[in-house]
This record gives C-alpha cells, structure tokens and sequence, in this order.
C-alpha cells in the first residue's frame, strides 16, 4: 500500500543503520556515544535496525572523546546538512545556539532528540509544529528526570485517564544541597560537596532558585492537561535564606524538607508552584535524598503512580536519549506525536492558571529567628494574609494529595 506506515518490516529484509549525528559531545553527548556502543546489541534488537553515531560535534579537536577522532567535526554544518544523517542528537544545552541548529535539523526532515528544557521552554510549540510540517520526529523524554519515562507515561500511558495532579522532586542539584543541609552541613558547604560531587554547576543559580524546576513542571503539566503551559504560569521559590536551623526545625516537627514542584487541578483552577516545602512520612518524597528524583501523579483510574530513579549524570540522560533514538527508530513518529500535540494546541486554556501552591495546608512561618507550623490548615492567601510577606513560608503537604 502506497503511503502505508510499515509498522513490522519484513525480517528477511536487512534494515540499513540509522545514522546518527552528535550536536555536542561533553558530558551526555560522550555518554550517548558510549551507551549506543555499549549496548549496541541491545539497541539494534529493540530498533529493529543498527544504530551508528556517525559523526559528532566538537569545539576542541585535540581533547579525547569516545567517538574516532574522524568522526568529529567543529562544523555543525557537517552534520545538519549530510542527507545520510537521519537523526540529531542536541546535547548543547542552554538556548543559543541550539535553537538555530534544531530548527534547520527539523527543516531538513531530520528527527531530533534533545534533553533541553530551556530550549522547549522557549521554543517548544513553534519546534512542535515545524517538525509535524516536515514530518519530523522531535523526542524530548530526557527533559524533565533523564532516563525515567514520564513523558511517555503521561502523554501515552494515561491518555485516556485525567489527571489530577502531577509533581515531584525534579531537580537533583537542590535535592543534593537540601539533602547535605539536612545533615548540618551550611548552605554555602553543601553547594561546593555538590559541584565537587559534578551535581552543581559553576554558577549553580538556576537550580537553587527553581528555574529549572519550573522549566520541568510545566511540561509535565502540558502532557498531563493536554495544552501548552508556559513559565508565568507556575510560582517559582528558590531555597533563598533558607539555613540548617529551618531543617531541623522541620526534622523535629516529624517533616523532611524537600524542593518540590506541583501541578494540581484545585477548585477548578491549575495551580502549579515550585520550591521547598515540608513533607510528611507519607508523602512520595519521603525517603527521595541526594541525587535521588522522583514524579509522582494521581489520575481518576488508576490512582497514585510514583516513579524514581537518579536524577543527575551523563549516563542518566544518555538513557532517556538513547530510549527516545529507538523509539525514532522504530518509526513511524507515533511516540513523538503523542509528546508533541499537546504544544499544538491554540486558542484559551480549558483551565485558568493559578500561580501559586494548591490547597489548604499547614504552613511553615518563620519571621526573624522564630519559626512555626501553623495549626490549622489555610490557603497560600490566607498564609500570607496572616504571616504578611516579610515572612518565609514553605508550605506543608502531609502527603501528595492536595486537600480542598
């Protein structure tokens, strides 16, 4: 059938290698080299056709990588513009010049992996829309928690479920801090174990202050809600002020800190906010510590779901973007489209957005030297109506759900 997508080849035909071309190779695009020769027995077995990282880009030819030094090129043009390369791989990060290099990928008919949130953040629904144009792939699992699947799960697995909430712990560098914090360790001792650890970067501002976190949330809520939700529509808290003593403070209250991010459906609103809160032994970050990330979700069918795994490192990220090259592999782009409809959506939201923390909670107060876990359970509003805004507040969650 002419035009036919051919789900199942025919076995007795010899499938030629997907060619694949490395927009960067540091520290996940040296891992993604590594990984696919690795497991290049296992990958070819689940694409159903050989995988070869063909070509990748570097700035310094002289630094060893794990690709044959014939390989790597310090022109991006060498692997954009070669019709042999099918797939691209951007493992640049941040939003220049990654854009203008996907977009020319994706004009090209090329699929594309990426694990760049701030380039989705930025650009997701116009990179959306020009890749379903020229029916190219975009794969974007490692986005959010590197190799652990969400992405697919919610898009795919929970299609026809609603959801009602998602969240998690989803920046593993603040989990690292928070995590050493809780041991005693100050903040400014905990950020230098984690850049010596390799969770921390040299300027490690967009983690501590929630940026990044919120990048992640707001995809995960356009995947679970099914339309685009942008950057101003989540409330973003960094860890700020917050000191050992508030941890402890917070250890012997029976609560554990931890840097949170939560969407959830609450009086007929999507609220989404992102920064330290306390938790309960109930709750699914619980027992999530160091590197450890975790997204957890309730939806109408099948109740709660938890997933974790490590949430920082080359090779964790390589897992997610080798997942997604098999995936493209396997062809035609129904995993991808299912990742992507949601960016295309236009016109109002079915839900208006509410920046802020869902709920009414107990709240942590601490104004000056004196801290407090309120008594009774109030709105983020009503927090502020009472403590004012000189006063930190974290909210507490018992346990993930969010109460009316």
């Amino acid at each position: 059938m002419t035009g036919a997508a051919v789900l199942f080849p025919s076995a007795s035909a010899a499938p030629r290698p997907l060619e694949v071309g490395l927009l960067g190779v540091g520290t996940v695009g040296g891992a993604v080299a590594r990984l696919a020769e690795r497991h290049r027995e296992l990958v070819r077995r689940r694409a159903g056709r050989p995988v070869e990282v063909v070509r990748g880009l570097v700035r310094d030819l002289s630094r060893p990588r794990p690709l044959p030094v014939e390989r790597l090129t310090t022109e991006a043009g060498d692997i954009l513009d070669d019709p042999a390369i099918e797939l691209v791989v951007e493992a640049l990060g941040g939003v220049q010049p990654a854009y203008g290099w996907v977009r020319r990928a994706l004009a090209r008919g090329k699929t594309v992996v990426t694990a760049n949130k701030d380039l989705l953040a930025a650009h997701g629904p116009e990179l959306a829309r020009l890749a379903r144009e020229r029916g190219a792939g975009l794969y974007y699992e490692a986005c959010v928690v590197s190799g652990l699947p969400v992405l697919r799960a919610l898009a795919e697995g929970l299609a026809a479920d609603p959801v009602e909430y998602v969240g998690g712990v989803v920046n593993a560098t603040t989990n690292v801090v928070l995590s050493r914090m809780e041991e005693g360790a100050t903040r400014a001792e905990a950020v230098a174990l984690a850049q010596r650890l390799g969770y921390a970067e040299a300027d490690p501002s967009s983690d501590l202050d929630g940026w990044d976190a919120a990048r992640k949330l707001a995809i995960l809520a356009t995947l679970a809600w099914s339309e685009p939700v942008r950057l101003p529509a989540v409330e973003v808290a960094g860890l700020g002020d917050l000191g050992p003593e508030d941890l402890a403070f917070a250890r012997e209250a029976g609560y554990r800190v931890r840097p949170l991010a939560l969407a959830a459906l609450w009086r007929g609103a999507l609220h989404l906010a992102v920064g330290p809160a306390l938790v309960g032994p109930r709750h699914a970050a619980w027992d999530v510590e160091g590197s450890m990330n975790v997204v957890y979700a309730r939806s109408a069918n099948l109740g709660r779901l938890r997933l974790a795994s490590r949430g920082a490192g080359g090779e964790e990220t390589a897992s997610g973007i080798l997942a997604d090259i098999v995936a493209a592999a396997r062809g035609p782009h129904l995993a991808a489209a299912a990742c992507l409809e949601p960016w295309l959506r236009r016109g109002e939201p079915a839900r208006p957005r509410r920046p802020g923390w869902p709920g009414r909670v107990l709240w942590f107060a601490r104004e000056g030297t004196r801290r407090e876990i309120t008594r009774e359970r109030m709105t983020e509003a009503e927090a502020r109506a009472r403590f004012g805004r000189r006063a930190r507040l974290l909210p507490v969650y018992d346990d993930d759900a969010p109460k009316p």
